[in-house]
């Protein structure tokens, strides 16, 4: 039932196209087949493409609406037109009723609510498909906002996310072109990110990290995280009280120095990244808000960036090559980073590379954005077959929203000034490594290993082929489907030639008028035109709905 409603509204906003690459044509009804491009949704046909499959995410559910919300966080593998249209996707559905909100907070303290809090407002601040937020009060006055988890919302994206893995495998099979942006693991990625999302202990966990990591820093907050009150169904959080960050007027009005704002928080961006190695996946401008004494206010930690040492190390070099044009120092990261094809051409992709960034360059230095840049190098690696870690496309995506509002802010923002206090920090990690002696200690192992394990190794093999015991192990892969379509294929041939010699022996017996007789007819060809007519009418059917007639 779930993929009929899914192939119904796919077609319903002119979505045919994608409804037969994923072999789901045999639901809709035989009559509409053939208009497999042509919304017969009257607002649908006004709609771009990119707008039509916004609409069919949001008609399809909250499972469709976060992975089109994480789709848009991937401009690089998705064209510019459907991320801008994916980015307005709301996440806004009816909130459930107050009683029900009370009774699964109850339901996870196993006690009555007024035991932790003075007050909770019953009209939701917020309401998504995955979660509820009310304000409320803690026993001593403090102002709080409570998280409160969906019922039954967990198995609705279980049973989605399998669909998703069926989608992708489809994909996969019927468009080879696609195999690049590897599919399943996308619908893997997402489906770890949403299993997050959907246990608050693990958003509450993040945003304790970025609290210590921000400890010090008078500019920046992050609000707190009560734990004891935090659950995977509940998270209770301090009430952020500002004005958000795109809302120039509001913030001169409130008499705030809009450049120091800009470059207070794109200093938090960058520290985040080249420091922590710990960043905000979507720091749009609904996620970060100004409080009253100047602090910029980071929320929202759903979205994380994790870098481990080798990628920010990476992505330190990566960043120092682009602000200084080093083209050699780009391609060589991107390529230590990179997944690479069997046959790539060096010279031309840096060739591209170096082409762009000159063109680029060009401009003055308050309109050079460093996340451009950073999409525009995927973009190419992936021309060249070259699969970046996905976690470079969100950092990419994140430091074009942070440029967006520091420009929004000061129209004059240059990202190299906001990242300058942090060049000696990473000039040192990069002579000095934090972990030298740790390094020192792994190197020496690993050649230890190389000079004594290396002649054992080479004289087991010499063994084997000396007494013929060596051998090579092939395995043949992508061909399961393959192997299917043949059995599917073979299977109709069989049952068309049993039908065709049911036809023609039932012919020859009713020529020979031989008895038994029925009406005049010879029983038994009788017969055999009866099993020969139904065996071919369940043919038809079958290739039916297949949607392949």
């Amino acid at each position: 039932m779930r993929y009929k409603t899914i192939a119904n509204i796919f077609f319903k906003h002119g979505l045919g196209f994608v409804i037969e690459k994923l072999g789901l044509m045999r639901f809709v009804p035989f009559k509409k087949r053939y208009f497999k491009s042509l919304p017969y949704d009257d607002t649908s046909r006004k709609k771009t493409l990119a707008e039509r499959i916004k609409s069919a995410l949001e008609e399809l559910g909250p499972t469709f609406v976060k992975f089109g919300q994480l789709l848009s966080l991937r401009p690089d593998m998705v064209p510019e037109a459907l991320v801008k249209e994916l980015a307005k996707l709301q996440d806004c559905v009816e909130p459930f009723p107050f009683d029900e909100a009370l009774r699964i907070i109850e339901e996870e303290y196993n006690q009555p609510y007024d035991k932790y809090f003075s007050e909770i407002i019953p009209e939701p601040i917020g309401s998504a498909s995955i979660s509820q937020v009310h304000k409320a009060k803690l026993l001593d006055g403090t102002e709080v906002i409570i998280k409160v988890r969906r019922r039954g919302i967990d198995k609705v994206i279980d049973y989605d996310i399998e669909i998703l893995f069926n989608f992708a495998r489809m994909l996969m099979n019927n468009i080879p072109e696609i195999q690049l942006y590897e599919p399943v693991r996308m619908v893997e990625e997402f489906a770890k990110h949403i299993k997050k999302e959907l246990d608050f202990t693990i958003e509450a966990q993040n945003c304790e990290r970025f609290m210590n990591n921000f400890k010090d820093d008078k500019t920046v907050h992050i609000p707190k995280v009560y734990s004891e009150l935090t659950t995977p169904k509940i998270m209770v959080m301090e009430y952020i009280n500002g004005i958000k960050a795109d809302h120039v007027d509001r913030l001169k009005a409130a008499g705030f120095d809009l450049k120091k704002l800009a470059l207070h928080g794109s200093r938090a961006f960058f520290k985040m990244i080249l420091i922590d190695g710990l960043f905000h996946g979507d720091p749009h401008p609904g996620n970060i808000f100004i409080r009253p004494d100047g602090a910029v206010a980071f929320i929202d930690f759903g979205v994380t960036g994790k870098l481990n040492d080798e990628m920010q190390m990476r992505i330190i070099h990566m960043f120092i090559g682009l602000m200084t044009k080093d083209v050699n120092k780009i391609v060589k990261n991107l390529l230590i980073m990179g997944v690479l094809p069997e046959n790539i051409d060096v010279n031309l992709l840096k060739y591209e590379i170096e082409e762009f960034i000159e063109e680029h360059y060009n401009k003055p230095l308050k309109r050079l954005e460093i996340g451009t840049i950073m999409l525009q190098t995927i973009k190419i690696a992936l021309k060249h077959k070259i699969r970046v870690p996905s976690e470079y496309s969100l950092l990419s995506k994140a430091t074009l929203e942070i440029e967006a509002i520091g420009r929004k802010l000061d129209p004059n923002y240059e990202t190299a000034k906001a990242a300058e206090p942090f060049l000696h920090e990473l000039t040192k990690r990069i002579l000095w490594p934090r972990d030298i002696i740790k390094i020192l200690l792994n190197l020496g192992e690993d050649l230890k290993e190389l000079i004594f394990d290396t002649p054992k190794t080479f004289n087991s093999i010499f063994k084997k082929i000396e007494k013929g015991k060596l051998g090579i192990e092939f395995h043949h892969i992508g061909l399961e489907d393959l192997i299917k379509k043949l059995d599917t294929v073979s299977n109709r041939l069989s049952v068309s030639l049993i039908v065709s010699a049911l036809i023609v022996s039932s012919g020859l017996i009713v020529t020979a008028e031989k008895g038994p007789f029925v009406y005049g007819v010879p029983l038994i060809g009788f017969s055999g035109f009866v099993i020969a007519g139904v065996f071919g009418l369940f043919l038809v059917i079958s290739m039916m709905r297949s949607g392949k007639l």
